[in-house]
C-alpha cells in the first residue's frame, strides 16, 4: 500500500498527523474530515478526548498498521493517528479585516515577512491563537505555508487561526493604513523598546521578519514604527517564534489591563 503526504490535488485533502491536531481539526469543523487512521492495538489514555470527537462528529474510522501510517505521513513522530482533511481553507487579506474589526479592544494582526520554516510559522500560530490575535497574513511567495507540519508545530491552533495569503506585502500594509491600522515592525536594531508602547487604544499591525535577514527593506521603510525587544546576553537575537511570542504577550497583557 503507497501513500503520500499529500493526496491527489484535485481532491484538495491531505493528510495530517498526531493526537492534537487531528482531535481539533475535528472539534474546530474548519475544514472537512473524511477519515481518522489510528495505528492498530494503540491504546491510551491520550485517545480519550480524540476518540470522542470521532464519534461525535461521525468521521470514519479505520485502524492501519504503524508502517502503513508512517508511509501516509512521510514522518515518525504522528502519534500513531492520521487525518484525511480538505486542504487547508485560507482567507482573503478582506475576509481576515472583517474579522478583526469585531475585536472592541481593536484589531490585531500579525504579518509574516518571509517566515520560511514550518515549525516557526506553526509555533507563532499557537502564540498567536492563545493571545488573542485575529489573524495571520502571510506572502503567497517566499513563506512557508500550513502544511501537515504546521500544524503539528502549531498543536492544532492552526485549525482556529485566520490565516490570509497576501500578493504584496507593501501594498497590504498601506491597505491596513487606510483601515486605521497603525502598524510596528519588529527590529532587531533600534527602534523604540517593546514595553514603551502603548497597545491599548489602537487597531495594530506587527510584522515580523524571516528568520535570518528580518524585514525587507520596503517593508521596514513602510512601518510606522519599530520596536525592538531587549537583550542582555551576547547572542544578538531572538528565534521568530520565541520573538513572536514576546511582542504578542506583551499586546496581550496592556489589553487585559
Amino acid at each position: 500500500m503507497c501513500f503520500s503526504l499529500y493526496l491527489d490535488p484535485m481532491n484538495k485533502r491531505e493528510i495530517i498527523y498526531g493526537i492534537n491536531p487531528v482531535c481539533e481539526a475535528l472539534r474546530s469543523g474548519k475544514r472537512r474530515c473524511h477519515v481518522v487512521y489510528i495505528a492498530e492495538g494503540k491504546k491510551d489514555s491520550s485517545l480519550k478526548e480524540l476518540t470522542t470527537e470521532i464519534k461525535r462528529s461521525g468521521v470514519q474510522l479505520k485502524n492501519r498498521k504503524r508502517h502503513e501510517i508512517d508511509l501516509m505521513t512521510e514522518v515518525k513522530k504522528h502519534q500513531g493517528v492520521a487525518a484525511e482533511v480538505e486542504s487547508f481553507p485560507y482567507l482573503s487579506a478582506g475576509e481576515l479585516l472583517e474579522l478583526a474589526a469585531k475585536n472592541e479592544k481593536g484589531g490585531l494582526i500579525l504579518i509574516l515577512d518571509g517566515i520560511t520554516d514550518p515549525q516557526n510559522l506553526g509555533s507563532i500560530i499557537r502564540t498567536a491563537h492563545l493571545m488573542g490575535v485575529d489573524g495571520v497574513m502571510i506572502p503567497h511567495d517566499k513563506s512557508a505555508e500550513i502544511t501537515p507540519s504546521t500544524v503539528k508545530a502549531s498543536a492544532g491552533a492552526t485549525e482556529y487561526m485566520p490565516v490570509a495569503k497576501i500578493t504584496n506585502v507593501v501594498r497590504e500594509m498601506n491597505n491596513l493604513k487606510e483601515r486605521g491600522y497603525w502598524i510596528g515592525g519588529a527590529s532587531g536594531d533600534g527602534g523604540e523598546e517593546l514595553y514603551h508602547h502603548d497597545y491599548k487604544e489602537e487597531n495594530t499591525v506587527i510584522v515580523l521578519g524571516s528568520e535570518g535577514s528580518g524585514m525587507r527593506r520596503l517593508v521596514r521603510e513602510k512601518c510606522d514604527y519599530l520596536i525592538s525587544i531587549p537583550m542582555t546576553g551576547k547572542i544578538d537575537s531572538y528565534n521568530a517564534s520565541v520573538a513572536a511570542a514576546i511582542i504578542i504577550s506583551e499586546i496581550s497583557r496592556q489589553r487585559r489591563k
